[in-house]
């Protein structure tokens, strides 16, 4: 599959460039110290239409096929890693778990001041006993004639400081496992409801517990009732997709960067791009850069714009892999000067690393391969014995 893009994708790509190198940069440079980056930067996404990248017009979005947006969502990760992370959680990341699953009254409350960057959504999955165990959740979601009363806490949690409403996963009944498993729309507000223990990760982001005690929302905020899980991991394949265009897209920044000094530092009188072990390098990389591309471009291209789980689980995996090995090469191909938090290559290398655990590990994706290849359904549940197939 050649990458021939359209005039149009071409002028989208342009557009994001000039958008980043002329608005963003800039922006990060001077506001990085004030406590309100984040929702200054939202709020310039949505100004400029970078956000809602699939989301309907109708809904405040731009409308694009699944494939232009990751292609926006990479180019930006070439220039700014923050700017991105909020493009790709407002387009195949959380803002399409609303548009797909939710009612139309969700919809028209919720994605226009997403896609104008009011606010950012985030997702509660992880709990402090359920991980890559996602189906092993205990917080609980009572579902009455009245309202939704939920208690429970929730782990890990990315872009809770900015967020202004959360999709949150729940046991929604007493059925095991997947089966009683829904997702319900808490607003920052709501009663009952606070973001705990926020924790400084790798690449100097914020993730927060969530914390539930007796918190109330209304009925209509149910998202995905009981027996849903099946239908959310449509989602998940697409924003797996989303990720894997977010870390490529971070990692051929560092190429850019690393391309760049290799030409012009010069070592025992000539340039560092004059050793051959240095064009083995280059070389490795642009291959691996091209070969994760054309998955990730593949996999969005299915005529009803649905990853199929078993190709989203492949981009991620070696979409990520890539992203990792390229980044720690264009460190590498830096010397000292990549090593340094000045230029940012560093930063982009504990970036990319934090994919290959958020959304399944990478071992979890190829377990799941290896079962759809011969098969088989590889559960790892200690009672697996005695489950049914």
């Amino acid at each position: 599959m050649a990458i021939r893009l359209t005039e149009q994708q071409d002028a989208l790509l342009e557009q994001v460039k000039r958008f980043a190198q002329r608005e963003v940069i800039p922006f990060e440079q001077s506001a990085k110290d004030d406590p309100r980056h984040g929702s200054r930067l939202l709020a310039a996404l949505g100004s400029a239409g970078m956000l809602g990248l699939n989301i309907p017009e109708s809904y405040g979005g731009v409308g694009l096929p699944h494939l232009d947006a990751a292609m926006c969502i990479e180019e930006m990760g070439r220039h700014s890693l923050d700017a991105a992370g909020y493009m790709a959680a407002a387009s195949l990341g959380q803002a399409y778990y609303i548009y797909a699953f939710g009612t139309e009254e969700q919809r028209k409350r919720y994605l226009p001041d997403i896609c104008s960057g009011k606010y950012t959504v985030a997702i509660g999955i992880t709990e402090p006993g359920a991980g890559t165990a996602s189906t092993a959740l205990s917080t609980r979601a009572a579902i009455g004639d009245s309202g939704i009363v939920i208690n429970g806490r929730k782990h890990y949690v990315s872009n809770a400081s900015n967020a202004g409403l959360f999709i949150v996963y729940c046991r929604v009944s007493d059925t095991p496992r997947a089966k009683g498993i829904g997702a319900i729309l808490v607003e920052r507000e709501a009663q009952g409801f606070s973001v705990d223990r926020l924790s400084e990760n790798m690449a100097g982001h914020y993730q927060a517990d969530l914390l539930f005690e007796n918190c109330e929302v209304p009925r209509g905020n149910l998202l995905v009732g009981e027996g849903g899980f099946g239908e959310l991991t449509n989602c998940y394949n697409l924003e797996r997709c989303g990720g894997t265009a977010l870390v490529l897209g971070t990692a051929i920044g560092a190429y850019d960067m690393a391309l760049e000094h290799v030409a012009n530092r010069e070592q025992f009188g000539k340039s560092l791009a004059s050793f051959q072990a240095v064009q083995m390098r280059l070389a490795d990389m642009a291959i691996q850069i091209h070969a994760a591309r054309l998955m990730l471009y593949h996999a969005l291209s299915k005529p009803d714009g649905w990853p199929d789980a078993q190709e989203s689980s492949m981009v991620k995996v070696f979409g990520n892999e890539t992203a990792k090995r390229v980044a720690d090469e264009a460190i590498q191909l830096m010397g000292g000067a990549g090593y340094l938090k000045d230029l940012g290559v560093e930063r982009r290398y504990r970036y990319v690393r934090g994919y290959s655990i958020a959304g399944g590990p990478l071992d979890i994706h190829r377990t799941m391969i290896a079962g759809w290849l011969v098969g088989r359904r590889f559960s790892q549940w200690a009672d697996a014995a005695t489950l049914p197939s």
